[in-house]
């Protein structure tokens, strides 16, 4: 772009994209907004004003802000000292600002149209150096619903120096989250199979960070799925499956980034790993554009920002690569630069080995690294024996860094690598602390490696949300019971009546040319939409749109005899949009339309319900999941296949779903205040994830009572009371879990 198109852009108050930045005095560039300068004066921030972005600014008022873990400072300067410390002490030269404030550094955030780039800094003098460019992801490594810069994960075409970015695996397949993406027209079989190879454990790691709210806890091993399908099937099917897993993903990371540290960027953390790199230009200590300065950048945004660990191409997808290519020794050599996959897998490991394994603390890893302007970690390690002797016996890690690399190696084998060869790794890709024999070194030399009240803070915080679920759970579980009483109690020909009463007067709704009811009011709908802002996920539009909607009878011209049957909240019924939410499944029933429809429970009691106790809080349903009988819905249903197991979808199972929150004018009702009564559903289906099966198996249903009666509804209800009793006590054990933990963090007296 020529100066004169940047002061054309400027002057309308826009920024370039950041992946057009050419040299460290376009940091910032023209356009930008001073956003602040730290409480302590050490930061100054600033943020883009590229088309569409709307993260730039929130995520740069981040870095001002405080969060749990850093004790009322600001983030960009609770991160500054943190890394200044374990330094040594060391400081950064100060600069002036273009505001004219004399600062350690300065940071611009933006978001691109190019993709997600992760962010990046342009070598030069040590004031160059400083100057940072950081993206506006959230903590999910996406860019917010409503902003219009696309998909984060389209193909990264940023060539800047130093740069941190997002890995989407081979061919770009692990960016994948719709079936029209052009990339996958030259995908080869063999990469989608491989993708698939890295997406079954890192969704294996997230659900249990989701079960537990403890991103360290291990996933229970998976295995290959084997399918046997036609050759002429099999890429459609891959597909399928790697657009499914990629989907589940942003929305399980949603969930598992509530676990840490309250931050709704990775502004803070992108910061974290790219001022590493600045001390390391101050003290020689690593080159940054190698595997040593990289590991050392990435390990420590993972440990002072530990919500950007939670992303598979900032971390465990890189790991998996470097295991899945044969795990090279690049420990040993420091021949690759700081993009290379195999590179920083190896390099992270290996420092996540010594101070999560081996217990030496990263300041004193930092103080081992030769002042050399870059060398090898094993080199760092040999240093590290003048302070541990302990570590050079052959039963620890062996007496030089190609011992130490093969130790780490054999102990992933044995405690980590999963049958099908991939590795078993928890949601933040760190396997080492729960290995047996660990011990954790933490960041500073003689303090204790976990303690932390920041920690403390952010577990009492998960502990809130598991105690929050526990409530919903009980809630659910107490209203089965009631109406198990009830019907006891009326005897089974009065609770027959009433439920014959209910389906007699559903019907004649439906057999009446479907006589819909009025929509919600403007207002109504309106706020329905606001509330449910939060939980948009956009992974699953495109999705929804071209692959679900189109099948949706009466909803769309030629799909049935009427129109708009169901009113579309989130979006419009030309364009739905989805929504995510995770909850428990309290009952199902096969329709006629083939439909299953779930009652389901929100796990949080923010989330839009329906108020009329008899009926479920939400329904959500799964198109053409059974045979099909209705007439008008045979029409829509052609060409269609269900794409989900129902199998899991029992009573008591928790799951994330994900489709448009819609109201259902066939049957749906308000109170005159415009309350929602019943009506309010997610239908269809465009995502849906097990989170925890039901820990009870139902059992067959019971043949039908003799002389009417409702024995099998009796004992579908203690079915589904039974299930949910077991449900509530797998998330009691959880809890019971995290405040064990939390019991062993809080500081001694």
């Amino acid at each position: 772009m020529s100066p004169t198109s940047r002061a054309q852009m400027a002057k309308k108050g826009l920024t370039i994209d950041p992946t057009a930045i050419s040299g460290p005095s376009e940091i910032p560039p023209p356009g930008s907004d001073l956003t602040g300068l730290s409480s302590q004066g050490l930061v100054e921030v600033y943020s883009g004003s590229v088309p569409g972005d709307t993260d730039a600014l929130p995520s740069a008022k981040e870095l001002l802000g405080t969060a749990l873990d850093t004790g009322g400072a600001s983030n960009a300067d609770y991160i500054y000292n943190q890394v200044s410390a374990l330094y040594g002490g060391a400081k950064l030269p100060d600069f002036q600002s273009p505001s004219r404030n004399n600062v350690k550094s300065l940071i611009f955030v933006s978001g691109s149209a190019q993709g997600g780039y992760g962010a990046f800094h342009i070598s030069g003098t040590q004031a160059d150096f400083d100057r940072i460019v950081v993206d506006s992801l959230d903590t999910s490594g996406s860019y917010s619903a409503g902003s219009g810069l696309g998909s984060a994960l389209a193909p990264l075409a940023a060539k800047a120096p130093h740069l941190f970015p997002l890995y989407r695996g081979a061919e770009d397949l692990l960016g994948i989250i719709h079936a029209g993406d052009p990339r996958l027209k030259s995908a080869r079989p063999e990469a989608i199979r491989d993708a698939l190879t890295f997406s079954a454990p890192r969704t294996s790691a997230l659900k249990a960070a989701a079960a537990t709210r403890n991103v360290s806890a291990i996933p229970r091993a998976h295995s290959a799925r084997t399918h046997h399908i036609s050759a002429r099937d099999e890429v459609s099917e891959l597909t399928r499956r790697l657009i499914q897993e990629n989907q589940a993903t942003a929305g399980l990371l949603d969930i598992a980034a509530t676990a840490i540290a309250g931050r709704q960027y990775l502004s803070t953390a992108l910061f974290a790993a790219e001022i590493v790199e600045s001390f390391q230009m101050l003290t020689g200590k690593a080159d940054a554009g190698k595997t040593d300065g990289e590991a050392v950048s990435r390990v420590l945004g993972f440990k002072l920002a530990p919500e950007i660990a939670l992303i598979p191409g900032f971390n465990s997808a890189v790991t998996q690569q470097w295991w899945k290519d044969g795990h090279p020794d690049f420990v040993n050599v420091n021949t690759e630069d700081d993009r290379s996959t195999d590179g920083n897998g190896a390099g992270i490991m290996f420092l996540e080995f010594l101070t999560d394994y081996l217990g030496v603390s990263i300041d004193q890893i930092l103080g081992s690294m030769p002042a050399t302007n870059g060398a090898p970690l094993g080199d760092t390690y040999v240093k590290l024996l003048n302070d541990h002797p302990e570590l050079g016996i052959d039963q620890v890690a062996g007496s030089n860094g190609k011992t130490a690399f093969q130790k780490m190696v054999s102990l992933i084998q044995q405690n980590t690598q999963s049958p099908d060869g991939s590795l078993n790794l928890p949601a933040d890709g760190n396997p080492f602390p729960s290995m047996p024999g660990a011990k954790q070194g933490g960041l500073f030399a003689g303090k204790p490696p976990i303690v932390s009240t920041g920690t403390l803070a952010q577990d009492a915080q998960a502990a809130l949300l598991l105690e929050a679920q526990v409530e919903q759970q009980a809630a659910a579980l107490k209203a089965v019971l009631q109406q198990i009483r009830s019907d006891a109690a009326a005897g089974p020909t009065a609770a027959a009546a009433r439920a014959q009463a209910r389906q007699d007067a559903f019907d004649a709704e439906n057999q009446a040319k479907f006589g819909y009811g009025p929509p919600l009011v403007g207002s109504v709908a309106a706020n329905l939409d606001q509330r449910v802002a939060q939980y948009r996920a956009p992974q699953y539009d495109l999705s929804l749109q071209d692959e679900f909607w189109p099948h949706v009878y009466n909803e769309l011209p030629g799909t049935g005899p009427n129109v708009d049957r169901l009113q579309v909240i989130t979006g419009t019924n030309q364009a739905p949009v989805a929504v995510q939410v995770t909850g428990t499944i309290t009952q199902t029933k096969h329709e006629k339309d083939g439909d299953l429809h779930i009652s389901f429970q929100p796990d949080d009691s923010n989330f839009p319900t329906n108020q009329d106790g008899k009926e479920p809080p939400l329904e959500l349903e799964i198109i053409y999941a059974g045979p099909v009988t209705q007439a008008d819905a045979k029409q829509a249903h052609t060409g269609y296949t269900n794409p989900f197991d129902i199998k899991p979808l029992v009573p008591g199972t928790r799951i994330q779903a994900a489709g448009p929150l819609i109201f259902d004018r066939a049957h749906g009702k308000v109170d005159a205040a415009g309350n929602v009564q019943y009506g309010l559903e997610i239908h269809p289906l465009a995502g849906i994830t097990v989170l925890s099966g039901s820990p009870v198996v139902p059992p067959p249903p019971p043949p039908p009572p003799v002389g009417g009666g409702t024995a099998g509804q009796l004992s579908s209800d203690l079915t589904s009371a039974l299930s949910q009793a077991g449900t509530l006590g797998q998330t009691l054990g959880s809890l019971t879990s995290l405040i064990q933990k939390m019991k062993g963090e809080a500081p001694v007296n």
